[in-house]
């Protein structure tokens, strides 16, 4: 005997849904979703295409089946995790996509010298294995998103000769192993952030050719013997 199929309006499907979660939540061992599985291609495929891949002055191997790591610019690790995305004046032009915070093994990323605009995805925030950002001589714009702060194993971040603009979070003195902090030659206001002084690992510090003003804090300690720490205003 033959099942009776019934097709149901797709407004009660959603409704029955709903309730599935609902009672799903009142059991003592609640069933997780599954986790979303990325699609690395897809994103650098998105990259390419908000970024003018076609015009890019190398773009050797990009949107081929080959393998990512011989895709110009792009390293990967001995399991096919994307962890170098570095196009240095590369005639790269356009927004950078929010789906770059989805590669989660991202360790350095690299686009100084090109025409990059728009502001910082708050999603790069979520990029917890990147210890190398480097932005510097863009038309990047709007502030410097809190999220940076997040960034645990970032040791370098260069956002100099941009177009940022509004207070430097104070979150970016959270970064621990932060080493060499670049904010030169933008239009960020306000005061340099006493939670500097947490950054333990610095050894440069250039926030010169802004419109900051007040003292610089003490916490930084620029009057101990630190000749490799410059502070620039």
């Amino acid at each position: 005997m033959r099942p009776i199929v019934r097709t149901v309006p797709r407004g009660l499907r959603v409704a029955f849904s709903i309730a599935v979660v609902a009672m799903a939540g009142g059991c003592d061992n609640p069933v997780e979703p599954p986790p979303v599985e990325v699609d690395v291609r897809e994103i650098l495929t998105v990259f390419y295409r908000d970024l003018g891949g076609h015009e890019w002055t190398s773009n050797v191997n990009w949107l081929a089946d080959a393998p990512l790591d011989t895709w110009f610019g792009v390293g990967t690790d001995p399991e096919g995790n994307v962890t170098r995305l570095s196009l240095i004046r590369n005639r790269v032009t356009g927004r950078m996509p929010y789906l770059l915070g989805d590669l989660k093994s991202l360790e350095a990323l690299v686009l100084r010298g090109n025409r990059v605009f728009g502001v910082i995805p708050p999603e790069f925030g979520k990029l917890v294995g990147l210890e190398r950002l480097d932005l510097h001589n863009n038309w990047v714009s709007g502030a410097i998103p809190p999220e940076l702060g997040d960034l645990r194993n970032l040791r370098e971040l260069r956002l100099g000769t941009n177009l940022l603009n509004g207070r430097i979070p104070s979150e970016l003195g959270d970064i621990p192993n932060l080493g060499t902090l670049d904010l030169r030659s933008n239009r960020l206001a306000g005061s340099i952030p006493r939670e500097f002084g947490n950054l333990g690992a610095l050894n440069t510090l250039d926030l010169g050719r802004n419109q900051l003003s007040g003292a610089i804090p003490p916490e930084l300690g620029l009057y101990d013997p630190m000749p490799s720490k410059v502070v620039r205003r």
